[in-house]
């Protein structure tokens, strides 16, 4: 093989590790071997230390990350873990379940009430209402003070007025009595008047006032 060039020889695409390959040190001018492994350690080596040399933090990091990442996720995901998570999703979607039957009712309730607000509240009604109230909240800001109800309804009053009602009501039964007896004086007087002023007596009064007119005339000439 002393006669054959480098290019020359047929490409080995697969290698050992202790295949040997040809290589010059620069450094030294000098022609050496290496092994496969030697080649492929020193050269990984190199790469990592390379990275290293330049401070790319950020691979460094996303190395460390992905480690942690990684002892968390075989912590968070072991099968107890996964069992108790699919426990919880399968309650979750009973609850769901559940609450999106009350909605359902609930909607269909909303829509009853809907149609009760917009037969019985039309803008109309509203507007009349809102006004209504308006005067009646300036009626009773002006008629009801606190002071006035304070004056006029405290409790010495209401016993007071309770007393009054009561001797009211005993007058009341007392002219109920009196009422009673001017009723049956009223019934003899009526009969009296019926006695001295039927026609006949009237005709005898206008007889004598006639005879005492005559009289008087006879008298006073």
């Amino acid at each position: 093989m002393a006669d054959s060039r480098l290019t020359d020889l047929p490409n080995l695409t697969t290698p050992n590790r202790d295949d040997v390959l040809y290589i010059v040190d620069v450094s030294q001018d000098s022609s050496n071997k290496i092994t496969y492994a030697n080649l492929v350690g020193n050269t990984i080596s190199s790469l990592s230390a390379y990275l290293y040399g330049i401070d790319i933090s950020a691979v460094n990091g996303l190395v460390t990350d992905v480690g942690t990442l990684q002892v968390i996720q075989l912590t968070k995901a072991d099968q107890t873990a996964l069992d108790a998570t699919n426990t919880n999703l399968n309650n979750l979607e009973s609850n769901v379940t559940v609450y999106a039957n009350q909605t359902t009712k609930n909607t269909n309730n909303i829509v009853a009430l809907s149609g009760n607000i917009d037969d019985r509240a039309t803008i109309i009604n509203l507007n009349t209402t809102n006004a209504n109230v308006l005067t009646l909240s300036s009626t009773v800001l002006t008629k009801a003070s606190q002071d006035s109800v304070n004056d006029k309804a405290d409790q010495v009053d209401l016993v007071n007025l309770t007393s009054d009602v009561t001797t009211i009501s005993d007058d009341l039964s007392s002219n109920n009595r009196q009422t009673a007896r001017n009723t049956v004086n009223v019934e003899a007087l009526s009969g009296y008047i019926d006695n001295k002023a039927s026609q006949t007596a009237v005709t005898t009064n206008t007889v004598d006032i006639v005879a005492l007119s005559g009289y008087i005339d006879g008298k006073l000439l």
